[in-house]
């Protein structure tokens, strides 16, 4: 069974994106990179489960093929804060 990760699942996803912006703030592009990276694999060993981590994956990679802004850029609010958040780190 896939899982569903394309559940907003995020309390307050605004202030989550608000402080991803204030920790690149200052960073130049490699150090913003390896950011991203430590993030990543910090979050990965959060979620533990290979199946979810693999899904998550394959939306990741599906959404650099959707050139309207992302993953959830089909889905109704509250999932726009996702596109906007993906515009918005684009234009960085």
């Amino acid at each position: 069974m896939t899982p569903d990760v394309s559940s907003l699942r995020l309390a307050d996803a605004d202030g989550f994106y608000e402080a991803l912006l204030k920790a690149h703030e200052g960073l130049n592009d490699e150090d913003s990179a390896l950011l991203n990276a430590q993030l990543v694999l910090l979050l990965a060993n959060q979620v533990g489960d290979a199946t979810v981590l693999q899904a998550c994956l394959d939306a990741a990679r599906e959404a650099l093929r959707r050139p309207e802004g992302g993953y959830f850029a089909s889905v109704q609010p509250p999932f726009l804060i996702c596109t906007i958040t993906r515009r918005a780190v684009e234009a960085m």
